[in-house]
């Protein structure tokens, strides 16, 4: 029940504006702390007098302070200063990424609306590779628009699709009509074209059931919170509370539309039902389905064969208006509610304003104190004036520590905010009248004219980070995140920082986790889109795992793989006595396993050292040394002590960058690295009655071979289709397409040009002029060879992922880091899913590297046209695309053998 607004007879206000509760308060503490030296306590007493101003002004502080928060803190409306207090809209911190399979259902339906999809279902994929799915799709779209649309939701999947799952094919189900025919009884109160309409959207609903959308106002009559209405993937046509599921069977019997359309408002009885399955009688009990089919009811007007009676006579009816009635009960059913942002909260700009404004407690003093606006007469004798000064200079005390609280009330919104200010300010004070909102008497007389709000801001407070890190945790604690990483006893080790930067890392951790929370929070468990350009936070849950483990954590969108190992180029030039490092002048060691060891233990200022030698001009020498070679490797010879010293500073400093730079890592996902290609056949046009025949120039299935010959016997027609290619000392004979492609080879060579120009003329294209007189294809004497069978590899049996990371960053190596990554990524990743790391020297992880870059670019090129073997527009495009795939299969199968399966040598 709604309250009504009105005045509560008896109010009790906050202790903070009752100003009899403060007098008496303070009149106890005064008589507890002074009552030995001070008796009266009446109001007349001048003590009792400031007591009371200072109540007074304090419930004028007290009034602003117990405002409603929004206006108090947010009073401009501004919504870019609610977000930065980490108050995001329900629509952004409510809504969930897509987890299960109805989620990934709600947002193809939901996204893809406008382009006729109604419904899809998911199913496992047939096979052995883990977390393949195919998609199956109720669409209204034309027939000619579904290689694009499955392109749209391949594209749509793959922007959204769970780490470890992707779908292997995407069908359109095609519609099986069903013609009713009947005669019906109806009742008076109904038209004949309602109740059939009614009738046809009954059937419609039980075999294809439809989504039901509803629009927000709606959801919150209902009584639901916006935690409940807003838990979906996607609401930008309504919300879809749930999809009814796939109707798995393939039989439906015929005594259920009986029971459905005597059921129907309106209509009293049914005879004489016949059910027909695309123009054929079903003369059994049941309707069945083929694969592939969804039954759908046809309202065909010259199909409708119903006969409608009204008290046993029969009547006639408009079979135009029963489709009207039918499509607009169809229209309201699919009808899209679009989501418009909810309003900020009430803008009230004169609160947020006024917060600030203080008129000083000697305003309210009786004016012949003479301390007020007023002053005090100018015939006074100098000492009143004095005594005046005095009681100001006493009361402006008082009046600081309000207009402190004030501003600090003014300033909440910056206090609670999760950026970190360049000010680096937590407590917040003014200046008595540094302002025109402060009414202070005489304050340019009260107070030193040097003193300002920096040299007050510069005075020594507790430590900014350490104060900032305590409001960032409350602000973490709102979402139930506690961050265990953050916890560890030995952190800043593990987060590659010294002691003091550590709580300035950890400020500038939890101000990004707190700022990129909505975004990690909904795709924690998103995988790679192979669609879209390579993104290094292509993957949620590693931009959180590198931001609470301090990684490396760019939020550009590069075109390319970012490389760990691009940063060393100089560790690998041509000659190894080059000098290297960029502006740092220094001599390569010969030894690779001594570049390696530079890598790891060059950041260590303990790794070197200084040794004096005999030489006049150069008499110092930098040594750096390792376990293998504990008396050290030459690096340079300096003139002096201090230049040695210096050297090994920006060696240090040059390393421990070059460090942080390549403190990332990759990831693999087993099921994106299945084979593209099935079978692949080999075919052998056999030329009869010669020792000749046609071989394909590429393999390929077994149905593209077939229509390789068809086209094969069109083409050997024409001798112009016909090319001699020298190879070597000999020459062989090609048949090529109109568009100059290379279709099949001779399987003999020709010692001279003549001979193969003589077996064109008197040999192939007599045979095939023969074939296309009897109007035969050649099938009949090509024989197929199966010469390739992919199968999925092991590894790709159960849902996996393989993490790649640098083994030469030293704290990689540090055991409690490696424990910390491992639980880490036990609460950043999905249970289910098995995870495997991998570490690798910098040799081996600039192979992986440039493989794995390869791989992204062929899985792009792959997949960007959804189905690329459908929408090849011709057989050039098509052996384009099926050499890319091939190409594709080999590097998936060489990363999955060298980097997944086998663990590399370590050095």
């Amino acid at each position: 029940m709604v309250a009504l607004p009105g005045i509560h007879a008896h109010y009790i206000p906050p202790k903070s504006m009752d100003y009899a509760l403060l007098r008496s308060e303070g009149l106890a503490h005064v008589q507890a702390l002074a009552g030995k030296i001070w008796t009266d306590y009446n109001s007349h007493d001048p003590g009792v007098t400031i007591l009371e101003q200072l109540c007074y002004a304090l419930t004028v502080v007290g009034y602003k302070t117990n405002l409603d928060l929004h206006p108090l803190v947010f009073g401009g409306g501004e919504a870019e200063l609610e977000r930065s207090n980490a108050l995001y809209g329900p629509q952004e911190i409510f809504a969930s990424g897509t987890v299960t399979f109805n989620d990934l259902r709600i947002l193809l339906c939901d996204l893809l609306k406008n382009e006729g999809v109604h419904n899809v279902w998911f199913k496992k994929a047939g096979g052995s590779t883990a977390g393949l799915y195919d998609v199956y799709v109720r669409t209204s779209a034309s027939p000619d628009t579904h290689a694009s649309l499955e392109t749209r939701i391949r594209e749509t999947y793959a922007a959204h699709r769970s780490l470890g799952e992707d779908i292997r094919r995407v069908i359109m189900l095609k519609p099986l009509y069903i013609d009713i025919a009947a005669s019906i009884e109806i009742s008076e109160e109904v038209s004949p074209e309602k109740a059939l309409g009614d009738m046809f959207y009954a059937l419609h609903e039980y075999f294809n059931p439809s989504a039901t959308r509803l629009p927000l106002q709606e959801l919150i009559h209902q009584g639901l919170g916006y935690e409940n209405i807003f838990n979906t993937p996607a609401f930008e046509h309504g919300f879809i509370r749930k999809l009814p599921p796939l109707n798995d069977t393939t039989v439906f019997p015929i005594s259920a539309l009986d029971d459905i359309i005597s059921n129907v408002p309106g209509i009293r009885s049914l005879r004489n039902l016949v059910v027909s399955k695309d123009g054929i009688r079903i003369t059994g009990k049941y309707i069945t389905v083929e694969e592939g089919h969804l039954p759908e009811v046809s309202l065909e007007s010259h199909k409708m064969s119903i006969a409608v009676y009204r008290n046993h006579t029969k009547i006639g009816f408009d079979a135009y208006r029963v489709k009207h009635y039918y499509l607009e009960k169809i229209e309201i059913q699919n009808k899209s509610y679009p989501f418009t942002p909810l309003p900020a909260g009430k803008k009230d700009a004169d609160v947020k304003r006024h917060i600030g404004t203080y008129v000083s407690v000697q305003n309210t003093f009786p004016i012949v104190y003479g301390i007020g606006r007023y002053g005090l007469p100018g015939h006074v004798p100098r000492a009143r004036v004095s005594q005046a000064r005095q009681l100001q200079r006493y009361l402006l005390f008082f009046d600081q520590l309000m207009i402190n609280h004030l501003a600090q009330l003014e300033n909440l919104a910056q206090l609670f905010s999760y950026n970190l200010d360049s000010a680096q300010a937590t407590y917040f004070t003014k200046l008595p009248g540094a302002g025109p909102l402060h009414d202070i008497p005489d304050v340019e007389k009260l107070t030193d004219r040097s003193l300002d709000e920096g040299r007050l801001r510069a005075l020594v407070h507790d430590n900014y980070f350490e104060r900032k890190n305590r409001v960032l945790d409350h602000l973490l604690a709102r979402f139930s995140e506690t961050c265990p990483e953050l916890q560890h006893p030995n952190l800043s080790a593990l987060l590659g920082v010294t002691e003091p930067e550590l709580s300035a890392t950890l400020a500038t951790i939890k101000s990004t986790l707190l700022q990129q929370l909505p975004e990690l929070s909904k795709h924690r468990n998103r995988g790679l889109n192979y669609f879209a350009a390579y993104q290094p936070d292509a993957y949620p849950f590693k931009a959180r795992l590198s931001l609470l483990l301090n990684l490396r954590h760019s939020a550009a969108q590069d075109k390319a793989m970012p490389s760990l190992t691009a940063p060393y180029h100089f560790l690998t030039p041509a000659d190894p006595r080059q000098k290297g490092g960029g502006s740092v002048r220094f001599k390569l060691p010969h030894h690779p396993e001594c570049r390696d060891q530079l890598v790891f233990y060059g950041a260590l200022a303990d790794s070197y050292s200084i040794v004096p030698v005999d030489a006049t001009v150069k008499p110092y020498i930098v040594l750096f040394h390792t376990r293998q070679v504990p008396q050290g490797t030459l690096l340079a010879d300096c003139a002096s002590f201090d230049e040695a010293e210096e050297l090994i500073a920006q060696l240090v400093a040059r390393f421990k960058k070059l460090n942080d730079q390549a403190s990332d890592f990759h990831v693999l996902e087993h099921v994106l690295l299945r084979p593209t290609l099935d079978k692949q056949y080999e075919v052998e046009l056999k030329i009869r009655q010669t020792p000749y025949s046609l071989h394909a120039t590429e393999r390929d299935h077994l149905e593209e071979q077939r229509n390789l010959v068809v086209d094969v016997v069109v083409y050997g027609t024409d001798i112009a289709n016909y090319t001699i290619h020298q190879e070597g000392s000999s020459y062989r004979v090609y048949l090529t397409d109109r568009h100059g492609n290379e279709l099949v080879k001779l399987n003999t060579s020709f010692d001279e040009y003549a001979l193969a120009e003589t077996c064109i003329e008197q040999t192939l294209v007599p045979y095939f002029l023969e074939l296309d007189r009897k109007g035969l294809t050649g099938v009949a004497d090509a024989n197929f060879v199966l010469t390739q069978e992919t199968t999925a590899h092991e590894a790709l049996l159960t849902p996996e992922i393989t993490l790649v990371f640098p083994k030469w960053i030293p704290r990689f190596n540090d055991p409690e880091f490696r424990i910390l990554l491992q639980q880490s990524l036990c609460r950043c990743l999905p249970a289910h899913l098995r995870v495997n790391i991998r570490w690798l020297n910098l040799k081996d992880m600039a192979a992986f590297e440039q493989k794995f870059s390869a791989w992204l670019k062929l899985k792009r090129l792959v997949t960007a046209a959804g189905n690329p073997i459908a929408t090849a527009r011709n057989r050039h495009d098509l052996r384009e695309l099926r050499g890319s795939m091939a190409d594709l299969d080999k590097l998936s199968a060489e990363l999955i053998s060298e980097f997944v399966v086998s663990k590399p040598p370590e050095t």
